[in-house]
């Protein structure tokens, strides 16, 4: 309700009102007050009880409406995905329907194809799910979300179905990981493709566009519903597609437990050999290493949304999170003191120099991806999202600019690092970026990174040599292997839907409930910038808020 009302109408409001006053308000219009939420458990109980009786049914509210979830206590996208596909395989088969699989992606929803003769079958079908009241319906692009047994009246060229998934009262899946049912209308004697060639009679002709066949001939049907192990497949579609990824991808962090007390006091130690007014006010302060526990729900969120990523490291400082299960063969927690090339170069509080030594993780996969601990994803990602299939890599500038002059020595680290890195692809190819990059998952090849290490020794040796961010660093990951990449043919732009915001600012909150209610960014970055005093408590109420509201979950990474 709040995010309708002008922004300008609030600030004159804001002007008005009495220290102290606006939360109280603010909790009116957001429905958390006391009694609100009593109604609304009261609400919920009734529905529950009239709607969701079976063992482990429970209402939970989607959308503004009360429905019907079935709760668990795990969640991996791929897992999820499956479930979805056999369910509707199950159905299908149980109505007599003719189906094949069309498409069966790393991440997303699988694809189904029915004959448009067969939609009232399936209709008539619908209308019997409601021994199972959590299988829900919905359009293709996720609107309308509606009970299976409600939704036998679905038009279109397609509907999703889907078990909708709750834990702890919070809605899991609303589809995005569902399976499409598309009809295909069959074509009459006579008609011809788009090509000229005579169809035969009864060729069944995509309704949208897909990557592997505009129809499918009567034999050809035949065929895939005859004699498959698995599910009926169109000849050819058993295999991996020339636009699907293929290779091994893992997944490197970075993290910090800035409360530590023997980090802390190897900081001091670092910080009191340091000349006076040699660090930028940004460059070590407390903001930079404070932990929010965003890693544990980064972790669970590359579980529910990118179930494709092969292995996790994580690179720390001989420090491990509590609550990590470093015995999971998933994960490997990896000692800075392993991958530097210069262990004299260390400790260091520098994640520039951290970074310049990914490419020395045993075992790293050539294309990895590499993400700080406050990025997380936001809705099933496909591999091929940050990859291309001849294993290129995708990277996401940004639409700000850094500016056209030379490192200035009052500018903040990581904009002189920047700065530092067009300074070096322009002397080294005579060519000038200009473009910052978002705060996304950063898709990289250790190759790449290897050969930049030979190709400018200098600013690897003097960037690790920095304990503390410095003007003289590099940015490694996050910046320089992108271009040079792409100045060598290696990289190319791409496109991502994301989310960027400083959990201080007095906007964070509301753009936090504002995003979790749409679910509908690929990453996001909940970034702790730096600040004067110790944080703004609502902000990271928000923050926690919202964590816990998206990825409740347990990861396999927990203990």
């Amino acid at each position: 309700m709040r995010d309708r009302i002008p922004l300008g109408v609030r600030r004159r409001v804001l002007g008005v009102l009495p220290k102290g006053a606006w939360p109280r308000i603010r909790a009116v219009l957001d429905g958390e007050t006391p009694a609100q939420e009593a109604l609304r458990e009261a609400r919920r109980r009734r529905h529950e009880q009239r709607h969701a009786s079976g063992p482990g049914l429970v209402s939970v509210e989607h959308d503004g409406h009360l429905v019907v979830a079935r709760e668990v206590d795990s969640f991996a996208g791929e897992t999820v995905r499956r479930e979805n596909l056999a369910l509707t395989a199950e159905l299908l088969e149980r109505a007599g329907i003719e189906w094949v699989l069309l498409d069966d992606p790393p991440a997303g929803r699988s694809v189904v194809v029915v004959p448009a003769a067969s939609r009232v079958r399936f209709r008539e079908a619908l209308r019997h799910c409601g021994a199972d009241p959590s299988l829900h319906v919905a359009d293709p692009g996720g609107d309308r979300i509606r009970s299976a047994a409600a939704g036998a009246d679905a038009e279109g060229h397609a509907v999703v179905l889907f078990r909708l998934l709750a834990h702890g009262r919070r809605v899991l899946d609303a589809g995005v990981l569902g399976c499409e049912v598309q009809f295909w209308g069959a074509t009459a004697a006579g008609q011809r493709d788009s090509g000229g060639d005579l169809l035969p009679e009864g060729t069944l002709v995509a309704p949208v566009r897909n990557r592997w066949v505009d129809h499918v001939r009567p034999r050809e049907w035949a065929e895939a519903r005859r004699g498959n192990d698995g599910h009926p497949r169109l000849p050819g579609t058993d295999g991996s597609h020339v636009e699907d990824v293929t290779f091994p991808i893992d997944v490197v962090y970075t993290w910090v437990d800035g409360e530590d007390p023997e980090w802390l006091a190897r900081k001091a130690a670092a910080r009191g050999g340091e000349v006076d007014g040699a660090r930028h006010a940004t460059a070590a302060n407390e903001s930079r290493y404070e932990d929010h526990d965003e890693l544990r729900y980064s972790l669970r969120s590359l579980q529910m949304y990118a179930s494709w990523v092969r292995h996790v490291y994580l690179v720390t400082d001989a420090q491990v999170p509590s609550w990590l299960d470093r015995d999971h063969p998933g994960i490997t927690v990896v000692d800075h003191r392993e991958i530097f090339t210069d262990t004299d170069d260390l400790p260091t509080f520098n994640s520039h120099a951290i970074e310049a030594q990914l490419q020395n993780i045993e075992g790293l996969s050539e294309q990895f991806l590499y993400l700080n601990d406050d990025v997380l994803l936001g809705r099933p990602v496909p591999p091929e999202l940050f990859f291309t299939p001849t294993g290129q890599t995708r990277f996401f500038p940004s639409t700000a600019k850094l500016g056209l002059g030379p490192a200035e020595e009052d500018e903040a680290p990581v904009m002189t690092a920047a700065k530092n890195n067009r300074d070096l692809l322009r002397s080294r190819f005579g060519r000038t970026f200009t473009a910052k990059m978002k705060h996304v998952p950063h898709a990289l090849r250790r190759s790449i990174l290897q050969e930049m290490a030979a190709a400018f020794p200098q600013a690897y040796e003097r960037t690790a040599a920095q304990r503390f961010r410095s003007p003289q660093d590099h940015a490694m990951v996050s910046s320089l292997h992108h271009w040079y990449a792409y100045v060598t043919g290696r990289a190319q732009p791409g496109a991502i839907r994301y989310f960027y915001t400083d959990i201080n600012h007095p906007a964070a909150p509301r753009r936090l409930r504002s995003l979790r209610e749409r679910r509908d960014v690929d990453a996001l970055c909940l970034n702790d910038h730096a600040r004067d005093e110790a944080g703004t408590a609502e902000g990271h109420r928000a923050l926690r808020a919202y964590l816990e509201q998206a990825y409740p979950v347990p990861s396999c990474y927990e203990r």
